[in-house]
């Protein structure tokens, strides 16, 4: 059996605000904004 979180994600009742996308070689400016808290939401790395 799945754990909640993974069930309700594919039941589509999880919808996680992306605050902004970022290139996989930014991963650290991603860090640096949420350690500042200047995010609003999630910040997504992206392998390209």
């Amino acid at each position: 059996m799945a754990p909640p979180i993974a069930r309700w994600h594919g039941e589509g009742k999880l919808r996680p605000h992306v605050s902004q996308i970022f290139p996989l070689r930014r991963a650290a400016d991603a860090l640096k904004l949420m350690a500042m808290r200047q995010v609003k939401g999630k910040p997504v790395l992206v392998p390209h």
